[in-house]
């Protein structure tokens, strides 16, 4: 039978982040002394691990057990995913160490984490993120129609960040009246619709922060704020510092990240 993650035994949390190849760019090559659960969000992650290629495509999960040399064999340009660094034991059954996966509020746990990280969270509310990540894939959720529209929704917004995106252009595309979207977000996502696009704002803001150096202006621009302003109050309330604290912050992880 194949190795797969023990669920009988509580993972230890390490860290988290988004990571972004650029063009050209490798996995990393080590012998890592994690687990590692890969979340693929865009394109394809090559390696090899103990000899042995994987690629990893959008829309499936992987772990990488601590102790294998994993070697970046081919490029993996325009791969982007959430990666979780933890510690946890293995046993035939359990999790499989691959899959797909489709969870509606995983960049609001992402977006958590991240949050926990930088604010000096406790273990256990890290761990609280990640458990009913893991335990979602266990059980092989599929989404509801309120989650699908969420989800596609969120997929059309992502591609043009820059636009308005007024209520009346959300409910439009999901084919329902405003005040029905309204309440599918607040059951779904306890948030309004303003304030779960002012997230998919700021987790794109973060990916910019984090895998390339331009100006704040720029970024606040490109990520549908307007000016630098709104971005910063938007940002400060979410992360309680501002961007180029936080960049400078999560920089200083990158011995960290894959």
């Amino acid at each position: 039978m194949a190795q797969g993650l023990d669920f009988s035994h509580i993972p230890q949390f390490i860290h988290s982040a988004y990571k972004l190849f650029q063009a050209g760019e490798y996995h990393v090559s080590r012998v890592c002394t994690d687990d590692v659960l890969l979340l693929m969000l865009d394109g394809t992650l090559h390696f090899s691990e103990d000899g042995r290629p994987v690629s990893v495509d959008k829309g499936e999960y992987y772990i990488q057990r601590h102790g294998l040399t994993q070697l970046g064999n081919r490029p993996s340009g325009g791969a982007r995913y959430y990666y979780i660094h933890f510690r946890g034991a293995f046993c035939d059954g359990g999790l499989p160490l691959r899959g797909s996966w489709s969870l509606p509020d995983a960049h609001e746990r992402f977006r958590r984490m991240d949050y926990l990280q930088t604010a000096g969270g406790s273990a256990v509310e890290l761990l609280a993120e990640l458990l009913p990540i893991l335990a979602a894939l266990k059980r092989g959720l599929r989404p509801t129609e309120n989650q699908r529209i969420i989800h596609a929704l969120s997929e059309q917004i992502a591609g043009d960040l820059r636009a308005p995106w007024p209520l009346s252009r959300m409910a439009a595309l999901s084919g329902y009246s405003v005040n029905h979207l309204i309440e599918i977000f607040r059951r779904e996502t306890g948030q309004t619709p303003h304030a779960f696009l002012t997230g998919l704002r700021l987790h794109a803001a973060r990916l910019r922060l984090l895998d390339s150096d331009l100006p704040l202006t720029q970024i606040a621009e490109e990520c549908g704020f307007g000016n630098y302003s709104n971005f910063y109050k938007a940002f400060v309330k979410a992360h309680r510092c501002a961007p180029d604290v936080w960049r400078r912050a999560s920089g200083s992880k990158d011995g960290m990240q894959m």
